[in-house]
């Protein structure tokens, strides 16, 4: 009998997401697809993807499918704005003064734009104003996924390096011995607290974590 996923799992999965009305794939980590759909980026590096279940590491809606799925299964699911992406918040479609483009150039509708470090796209310009909407590009949209569990990872050392390859996008050299683990890596102190606890609600058998800070380039 296969073995069934259950939360706390780290599991290694390959994916294409789309969204339902226009079958647009918005997300994948499939060479193939990416290559049949002429999507295929040669910078890009395609390769299954390691999620903690349970921990939010993928959208709700799928975090909350894979538990009790089997290893090895195929599925596909269709997944409602509101456990995808949210929903559209009209609080965040704004109005903001032409002017503030000054620097940028004059914005026009779907351009994407920064305003005080939020990302949004322009919907239309009028009147000297500018309405932009800082909402997901994806909220209000229903998606779709085909998924594939490949594996459960067991190994503490792979559930970390994928941990910080999510987060951070970086693989710190590490060292795991009696529960403890040493990361090669520069943290400054007030993000540390942070992500030890995340290792710790994760990998529970990491008891102690400790940065080493990289060695200096001659």
């Amino acid at each position: 009998m296969a073995q069934k996923v259950k939360k706390g799992d780290f599991v290694e999965i390959v994916y294409v997401g789309r969204e339902s009305n226009t079958k647009t794939i918005f997300d994948l980590n499939d060479e193939e697809v990416a290559k049949k759909e002429n999507l295929y980026n040669p910078n890009q590096k395609y390769e299954p993807s390691v999620v903690c279940v349970g921990k939010r590491d993928v959208i709700e809606g799928l975090d909350d499918a894979l538990e009790g799925k089997e290893v090895g299964q195929k599925f596909k699911l269709v997944i409602p704005a509101k456990k995808a992406f949210g929903e559209v918040d009209r609080r965040l479609i704004q109005l903001v003064s032409l002017a503030k483009f000054k620097k940028e150039g004059m914005p026009f509708p779907g351009m994407q734009v920064n305003v005080n470090n939020m990302i949004g796209v322009v919907k239309t310009v009028s009147g000297g104003r500018v309405m932009i909407d800082f909402n997901h590009p994806l909220a209000g949209k229903e998606v779709e996924y085909e998924v594939e569990i490949k594996r459960v990872v067991t190994d503490d050392n792979e559930k970390l390096k994928s941990f910080f390859k999510m987060y951070l996008n970086m693989e710190p050299k590490l060292n795991i011995k009696n529960n403890k683990a040493e990361v090669e890596m520069d943290v400054p102190d007030n993000f540390k607290d942070q992500i030890v606890k995340s290792i710790k609600e994760r990998v529970p058998s990491i008891k102690e974590v400790v940065f080493k800070n990289q060695p200096k380039k001659e």
